[in-house]
């Protein structure tokens, strides 16, 4: 714990404790906000709603429904992780039962007065699998930052040094961020029957699943999913700080990718594919490259030509993020009747995603990101 000038404690990672706070708060009126959506609410005289939460029905979760479970239960560790730290700023790498108990009461608390004002707003559904979940989540995120807490004030304090410890933490919080996203939202199956029927389901093929790609064509994604490997591949290479050749950096790829498809079977959600192996082994491999061709890329006057770079690369991803959000493949209408389909367009910011699962709303919001986030880099 340390004094700022202006006389306001900060822990160790450089954040005010104000600051975790607010950010806590913030996240924790988010959860509410994205439980209300889309905020259609319906008066209750209070003994009725009091009533209706005290026999919230326990449901028998099949399968398909396992996702969103645990998908409730990642939501929740976040604020149970910001909880831990505005309480023990300082983790010692060991459980602290007081903290535990005292996240665990607010982040619980705030989970019942969330399951409970849902009942103003029809269309949600209120269960004590949702509490479940949602304390459970809260409990892990403490836990998380008790255990590994210390490490990662350590690690961001890498990220604020600048130059080769801020590339190296970077690269592997990157990598670690891609590991834990490839197998969410982590529904595993708990049958041998779940098992066979996943086995041989569409979504596991030896080469590549057709079911899988939707309206964008399955190259597009594999040249994706080439560009979120590199990464890896380049911090493989810079803490091994040794030369690999491009064949070398190929046969390396190959384990992270055969590992990831051997454990999406297991997973009710998981797509388990061959062409993903060979385009995360590429993607390892382009990684490799760069950083063994990083003293000619410094070569490059990024102050003098950046802009112009930028430019350049401007055009061709507009088209292709066109192209992905459909506008080659459907028909075209005339500007005033695009006009007056604004009115139908419902601006709530999440408001579609109330319509799909929490799964895919997680997915499309981690998706849209890192697909825009070049432009605004670019910018």
């Amino acid at each position: 714990m340390s004094i700022s000038e202006n006389g306001v404690r900060s822990d160790a990672g450089g954040l005010h404790r104000v600051h975790v706070f607010v950010l806590c708060v913030a996240f924790a009126l988010l959860l509410a906000y994205l439980s209300f959506i889309p905020l259609l609410y319906c008066p209750l005289p209070l003994d009725e709603t009091i009533q209706r939460f005290a026999r919230l029905p326990y449901l028998q979760l099949g399968a398909e429904s396992r996702a969103d479970w645990v998908t409730n239960v990642c939501m929740y560790v976040p604020l149970g992780l910001l909880l831990a730290r505005l309480l023990q700023p300082a983790p010692r790498g060991r459980i602290d039962p007081a903290v535990l108990v005292g996240v665990f009461v607010i982040g619980a608390g705030w989970a019942v007065a969330i399951e409970f004002a849902q009942l103003y707003f029809p269309g949600r559904t209120t269960s004590l699998n949702d509490l479940i979940a949602e304390a459970i989540g809260t409990f892990i995120g403490a836990v998380l930052w008790l255990l590994i807490g210390r490490r990662s004030l350590a690690w961001w304090r890498c990220i604020l040094i600048g130059g080769k410890s801020t590339a190296s933490a970077a690269l592997t919080g990157y990598a670690i961020a891609y590991l834990i996203l490839s197998i969410a939202p982590y529904d595993v199956v708990i049958s041998w029957q779940e098992l066979s029927e996943h086995v041989n389901s569409p979504l596991v093929d030896v080469w590549l699943p057709g079911t899988v790609c939707g309206p964008v064509p399955c190259s597009v994604r594999l040249g994706f999913e080439v560009l979120l490997v590199a990464p890896l591949g380049l911090c493989w290479v810079m803490r091994r700080q040794r030369r690999l050749s491009i064949g070398g950096a190929l046969i390396a790829g190959r384990a992270p990718g055969l590992v990831l498809e051997a454990v999406q079977p297991p997973l009710v959600s998981g797509v388990s594919q061959g062409a993903s192996v060979v385009a995360r082994a590429i993607g390892f491999a382009v990684g490799a490259v760069i950083f063994l061709q990083r003293k000619r890329l410094t070569l490059i006057d990024v102050h003098r030509y950046g802009r112009s770079l930028a430019l350049a690369s401007a055009l061709p991803y507009l088209w292709a993020a066109m192209y992905v959000n459909g506008w080659w493949s459907g028909r075209w209408i005339d500007v005033v009747a695009g006009w007056v389909r604004f009115d139908d367009v419902r601006w709530l910011p999440f408001y579609y995603e109330y319509f799909t699962t929490e799964q895919e709303a997680i997915h499309s919001g981690i998706v849209h990101s890192l697909f825009y986030m070049p432009m605004g880099a670019a910018a």
